[in-house]
């Protein structure tokens, strides 16, 4: 069995870190905050985000409340990679990352962090379902 030492353990680490870019390749979203100017968020961070008019509401693991922005969600989705995020109602965007669970009727799904169901509706049912390559 082999015994790592630091020096072996901190240069790993420090390669890991050099890919880290390539790893997650997110930049992160940069929104106003009017505390501290303005704030970044990894997309990684985000469960949900869900419109408000024309504000939306970003809720994200770290967090305990949402953020609220004043941005459409036409313009928040086209800050989020799609890659990770899928719309599932006019007035919701989830990380698929985070979705944890989907009822029978595929309608409503819980995602990490959030006590409430979202609604999935049926205008953006298909799409979300490919994602998952669910019903094929």
């Amino acid at each position: 069995m082999h015994v790592f030492t630091l020096y072996e353990i901190l240069k790993e680490f420090s390669l890991f870190v050099s890919q880290l870019d390539q790893l997650l390749p997110y930049k992160p979203i940069c929104i106003p905050d009017d505390k501290e100017g303005f704030r970044f968020i990894s997309p990684l961070q985000i469960v949900y985000v869900k419109a408000m008019h024309k504000y939306c509401r970003i809720y994200c693991l770290d967090a305990k409340t949402p953020y609220t922005v004043s941005v459409s969600i036409e313009q928040m989705s086209a800050q989020l990679p799609e890659q990770l995020f899928c719309r599932v109602h006019r007035s919701n965007i989830v990380s698929i990352v985070h979705v944890k669970t989907m009822n029978k009727a595929k309608t409503r799904l819980y995602s990490e962090g959030i006590a409430d169901p979202i609604h999935i509706s049926e205008g953006y049912q298909k799409k979300f379902l490919e994602v998952f390559e669910i019903g094929k």
